[in-house]
């Protein structure tokens, strides 16, 4: 399989593993911040980047958990000692009693207080904009939501004589005799 990137000059293209080596290759020297950066959108140090080559350089450096999904698909691209340190960060910085913040609470855009039908020309905080920063909200959301669609199995489960649910349903879930 090849990927193919377009580029002004032409295009290239790359096997599939090649491109795979590429990532392996920079992915540390792209993503990781040590304490040596000194670019004037550092927030936070050792961290792992969220984005590379944003248009506002800035959001390159948030501290942010996504990097977490990476770590656990592909352990193998993270170094060791900076992995641990980035976690170390997440833990106490972003971690909280029933979650995790999705943006550090000293970035410039964080609104930790979640008001949906609040209307104002301030745009981290108009109509739920800093949606992705209160967890906590988002955790009762979250809930609300799981016990909405959990109900009618729970319902099912309580109204059969054995006490389970069916293991294959007709469609819209109509009862299947076979």
């Amino acid at each position: 399989m090849f990927i193919i990137f377009s580029r002004s000059s032409g295009k290239t293209k790359l096997l599939f593993t090649e491109w795979l080596n590429k990532i392996d290759e920079n992915f540390e020297k792209e993503f990781w911040i040590d304490e040596t950066n000194t670019s004037q959108y550092v927030n936070r140090k050792q961290i792992y980047k969220d984005t590379i080559n944003t248009t506002f350089k800035w959001s390159d450096f948030q501290l942010r958990p996504n990097f977490l999904v990476a770590a656990v698909v592909a352990p193998e691209m993270f170094d060791k000692n900076h992995i641990w340190l980035a976690l170390k960060q997440v833990e106490t910085i972003l971690l909280e009693k029933y979650g995790i913040k999705t943006l550090d609470p000293s970035d410039f855009n964080y609104v930790g207080d979640y008001v949906n039908d609040r209307d104002s020309y301030d745009y981290k905080r108009a109509r739920g904009f800093n949606y992705h920063n209160d967890d906590q909200n988002i955790s009762k959301q979250t809930i609300k939501h799981i016990r909405k669609l959990l109900s009618s199995l729970m319902d099912l489960l309580y109204s059969s004589d054995w006490k389970g649910l069916p293991e294959l349903t007709n469609a819209d879930g109509r009862y299947c005799p076979h």
